[in-house]
């Protein structure tokens, strides 16, 4: 029984150890030194293996040297073989006395005529069939399905639905304009409107007056406390003439002072 409890203890001994391990983790600086120590190793490791591929590789072994006299010889053959297929320019002598007139060329006039025809059958228009199967009308029509039918009832409904708004709002504006012209003259003339816009007018003029007497008062107010200041700041004695004036003070409340403040003393009951 003991023995079983002592190696369940080391069990979990070394489990808790391996938990432990994974979870602790080095100081920074310890943990930057082996991460550059692992990737020195691998760096060490990839040059070493470029190294053995290096020396695997195998020495270079030249070519053999090609037959130079039989690559010249098939390179004039091709060169023969194309010149014998061209058409060499036939000399002719001077002939100043004779027409100016172009030679015919009757092998160009035929060149010609087969580009000409590519040409044209290159722009020939690709629609044109389709635009003439289309120019046919058909013997007989198809019949009109019912989605279509339904569709020209739904747009024809539409169409009447908006007629109908233009009008109903052309009403509207005729009868808003009409109202207008009927009561534009009993308006202008109304005498409630004259009285209140006299009213108005009147009222307006009383505020601007009442606005511009404050404005003048608060100046005039303004202007008497700027005199006030300046009338104490000019009657106000000097820094110099203030020191005087308390020394002179402070000599009227201790006249047997000398002018100096009395000191305090002690006294003691022995």
């Amino acid at each position: 029984m003991k023995e079983r409890e002592d190696i369940e203890r080391k069990e979990r001994v070394a489990r808790l150890a391996q938990q432990n391990l994974l979870l602790a983790s080095l100081p920074p600086r310890m943990a930057k030194h082996e991460k550059e120590k692992k990737e020195q190793e691998l760096r060490s490791q990839i040059n070493e293996k470029n190294m053995e591929r290096q020396q695997d590789r195998k020495t270079f072994v030249a070519n053999e040297v090609p037959n130079f006299e039989r690559l010249h010889k098939q390179f004039q053959d091709l060169l023969d073989r194309k010149r014998s297929n061209k058409r060499p320019t036939e000399t002719k002598p001077f002939a100043f006395q004779e027409s100016k007139k172009g030679v015919m060329r009757n092998y160009l006039d035929v060149e010609n005529q087969y580009k000409k025809a590519a040409k044209d059958e290159t722009r020939r228009d690709p629609f044109e069939s389709v635009r003439k199967l289309k120019s046919i009308k058909p013997k007989m029509q198809p019949h009109t399905t019912k989605k279509m039918i339904a569709l020209s009832d739904l747009r024809k409904k539409e169409r009447e639905e908006k007629q109908r708004k233009a009008e109903q709002l052309e009403k509207e504006e005729e009868e808003r304009r009409q109202r207008y012209h009927k009561m534009k003259p009993l308006v202008q003339g109304s005498s409630a409107i004259a009285d209140n816009r006299a009213e108005k007018e009147q009222r307006s003029k009383q505020i601007k007056e009442e606005v511009k007497k404050r404005f003048v008062q608060d100046q005039r107010n303004f202007e008497d406390k700027k005199r006030t200041i300046e009338e104490n700041v000019a009657k106000r004695p000097l820094l110099v003439e203030q020191g005087n004036n308390e020394r002179k003070n402070f000599i009227n409340i201790f006249p047997n002072s000398d002018g100096k403040e009395p000191k305090a003393t002690i006294t003691s009951n022995a």
